[in-house]
């Protein structure tokens, strides 16, 4: 399982390849906390932090799968880390009348109007203790367009309206475009190869004696669910004594197995309470113990595809001011990227000049040629020389003199 990290615009910051099954909060608490705490960016200092007990380090945000009032409460306490999450569960629905339409910031400066309404959320995990200080949690619910449906957001950011929260709780759709981009363009879901590694012996899965044990369990409740359906459909229809004595025996029969079935339900129960539910992968027999994918290789390509897609996202925000249709920047990019190119090198100015042919829409040409003289001002040097990248389009687009 690969959890990707990536920021407001969807932007990845990393990828965590887990090569357990613990879940979300497991990799949250152990891998992905700790690597946000080292690298992001421009933190508050634990001055500035004692001195506003409401301001937080940064703030994650993530889908229902990482719900745990008490791992909130927990990343507040000890790290000042906010969250931002869908409420998991179901929840009586708010009165229209307590959502108001509100102004909300959404990526690149644009904005949208939504129906917002805030209340604080009391949960048990979150309250004061004697030892611990109490953690707020905000619930922020949007009203959808049919009146009806409600989506609630759960957060411990203290500082910040209820609008500026909406909005960084929906811009999550950006993450699932950068999904669905990065799998077309970056075959981000296919495997890197077929060999395997040995698993890590401290990771830990599901007892195999435990799913067997639990299996066992539902079908022992299934048939007590039919028998007991079965039993309930008896009626005795005569009075007389051999209907009598069938309707008994019957009886007997279904009372029999019932009795059958909640002893071995006991006796699985019993069982299933002394094994542990999950087993480190070393404590699995050599020969039962499964072998992974060799994690060197996708981490290799998903180095490649961060960097890859991090510099195509700086050339089209670049592209914004240039053309009308945001949809069409990516693919004017990859029309760049396998356009042809001339590669100059002059070792007496000392410049590496990629001059590109011009595009057969003129639109397009215009907006290349201004993100070229954007990455000239940019005085870069080629890797492994003292060669100053410059770049061009090879001609004007109708020279004169061509017109007919």
């Amino acid at each position: 399982m690969d959890y990707w990290v990536n920021d407001t615009n969807g932007v990845p910051f990393f990828v965590v390849t887990a090569m357990g099954n613990e879940g979300m909060i497991h990799y949250l608490r152990t891998t992905i906390i700790p690597r946000l705490l080292r690298d992001v960016p421009r933190q508050p200092t634990d001055a500035e932090l004692l001195a506003d007990p409401d301001r937080h380090r940064f703030v994650v945000v993530f889908d229902r799968e990482g719900w745990s009032p008490a791992f909130f409460a927990e990343l507040w306490r000890k790290h000042r880390i906010a969250v931002q999450t869908y409420r998991r569960g179901s929840y009586a629905p708010w009165p229209v009348e307590a959502f108001a339409e509100q102004v909300v910031p959404v990526a690149h400066g644009n904005v949208t109007r939504l129906h917002l309404a805030e209340q604080d959320l009391h949960h048990a995990a979150c309250a004061a203790t004697a030892e611990l200080p109490a953690v707020r949690l905000r619930e922020i619910r949007r009203l959808c367009d049919d009146r009806v449906h409600q989506t609630a957001i759960v957060t411990t950011v203290r500082q910040g309206d209820m609008a500026k929260i909406a909005g960084h709780m929906f811009a999550r759709w950006a993450q699932e475009n950068f999904f669905k981009y990065a799998e077309t363009e970056f075959s981000i879901d296919r495997l890197a190869g077929y060999a395997t590694a040995e698993a890590p012996g401290h990771e830990t899965i599901k007892n195999p004696d435990y799913v067997a044990l639990d299996a066992k369990l539902r079908k022992i409740r299934a048939d007590l669910a039919k028998t007991q359906a079965q039993r309930g459909r008896l009626v005795l229809d005569s009075n007389d004594a051999s209907r009598v004595a069938e309707h008994l025996l019957r009886c007997q029969q279904l009372d029999q197995r019932l009795a059958e079935l909640a002893e071995q339900r006991i006796a699985l129960l019993d069982q299933r309470k002394k094994t542990k539910k999950r087993i480190k992968l070393a404590d699995i027999p050599v020969d039962q113990r499964p072998r992974l994918i060799a994690p060197a290789r996708t981490q290799f390509l998903n180095t490649i595809r961060i960097t890859s897609y991090r510099a195509e996202t700086a050339l089209a925000n670049m592209l914004r001011d240039h053309l009308s249709r945001p949809d069409d920047i990516r693919v004017l990019l990859q029309d760049l990227f396998t356009q042809d190119a001339d590669l100059i090198v002059d070792r007496e100015g000392k410049t590496l000049t990629v001059s590109v042919h011009h595009f057969t829409n003129p639109q397009a040409s215009r907006a290349i040629n201004a993100i070229l003289e954007e990455l000239n001002h940019s005085e870069t040097i080629y890797p492994g020389t003292n060669l100053m990248l410059r770049y061009q389009l090879v001609s004007a687009p109708s020279p004169a003199g061509q017109e007919v």
